[in-house]
């Protein structure tokens, strides 16, 4: 996987998921795949909200990585998926990945449209 940008939404139709960074936005994508108009990011140091937004998908168990439709990060520590349904998962930071995982996974059985891990042990669902 590689990420590619800025890319216009249009252009990530094909290769979601699409990662926010306030008005900047990337694609996910095959390395051998990138979206239209989106050069091949070689180095992420420059944003730390894209490196932890990628990061996050990266600790994401396969089946449900695949239903990431847009994930927004205001900053490091504010990462939120939002599924291809409209389910919204705030993430939070990077920190404690296996544990939100753990959450989420059993939560997700309660069929709520929001989930919030981003305190493991106080997780939130809603809707």
């Amino acid at each position: 996987m590689a990420i590619f940008g800025p890319s216009s939404p249009q252009s990530c139709a094909a290769v979601l998921p699409l990662i926010k960074n306030g008005p900047v936005q990337y694609c996910i994508a095959q390395a051998g795949s990138p979206p239209v108009g989106g050069g091949l990011m070689a180095s992420l140091r420059g944003s730390p909200a894209v490196y932890a937004a990628a990061g996050v998908l990266r600790e994401l168990p396969a089946a449900l990585a695949r239903q990431v439709a847009e994930v927004a990060a205001a900053d490091p520590s504010d990462v939120t998926l939002t599924l291809a349904d409209g389910i919204t998962i705030v993430w939070g930071s990077t920190d404690r990945a296996a544990e939100k995982v753990k959450e989420l996974g059993v939560l997700m059985h309660t069929h709520a449209r929001s989930y919030d891990v981003s305190a493991p042990g106080t997780a939130v669902t809603g809707g």
